[in-house]
């Protein structure tokens, strides 16, 4: 909780100064332990937030009422109408900033590589009448599925121009080893991943047949695999 305290509190406050009543810190936390929990939908929220105990308000830093003794939870409304009032971007940005300062404590050997993956994902139930699903671009560590840092892909575009964007959020790639689907197996994705210092694992199809012959005619037999 003290990590992602942490990130929240990077995330502007979308309301106005006056009348915030309870941090912004606090309903991110009452989200947080509400997915915990099990509620996905906001009428599960709201239920849960009605009936959460003290013990976790006290944990999450809720306000004390000194006159009750008890500590008191935001209303279910305020809760849901502000998280939903927040910059979606600004979250992206402050979780990734956060994971990305992790990368030079996951290994402990300097010389070894970081493999992420980089993939796209239609969020289910997003779709209203007249707009589309919303798409999301995201990086993710390849051996734990921890995802990094993720990006929306506007409607109007695609994945291809989300790419560079995304793996903007994350400083430093030296060392990282970057997969990919198909799509993005492209001169200038390979020229940004080399200029940023990290390394690539794209697929070749036949749809790139000049690059497919190329490598096909490699003695693959004869390379060996460390």
């Amino acid at each position: 909780m003290a990590d992602l305290r942490q990130v929240w509190a990077q995330i502007p406050d979308p309301r106005d100064w006056r009348g915030r009543w309870h941090p912004l810190v606090v309903m991110f936390a009452l989200v947080q332990a509400t997915l915990v929990s099990g509620a996905l939908s906001y009428a599960a929220t709201r239920h849960w937030i009605r009936t959460v105990p003290q013990e976790v308000l006290e944990q999450i830093g809720a306000r004390h009422d000194r006159r009750t003794g008890l500590y008191q939870a935001p209303h279910p409304d305020t809760v849901c109408r502000t998280i939903a009032q927040v910059n979606t971007a600004q979250v992206n940005a402050a979780y990734a900033a956060h994971r990305a300062a992790q990368i030079p404590d996951l290994d402990d050997d300097p010389d070894e590589l970081i493999p992420m993956t980089v993939d796209g994902k239609t969020q289910r139930g997003t779709a209203t009448t007249g707009n589309a699903a919303q798409h999301r671009l995201g990086v993710q560590f390849a051996q734990d599925a921890i995802v990094i840092a993720q990006i929306d892909v506007d409607s109007k575009s695609n994945e291809i121009t989300a790419f560079e964007p995304l793996l903007d959020q994350i400083g430093c790639l030296k060392n990282v080893v970057i997969s990919a689907d198909m799509l993005h197996t492209q001169r200038d994705r390979a020229r940004y991943l080399h200029r940023r210092g990290a390394f690539y694992v794209l697929p070749v199809g036949g749809n790139q047949k000049g690059l497919f012959g190329r490598l096909d005619s490699l003695a693959w037999n004869e390379i060996p695999i460390e």
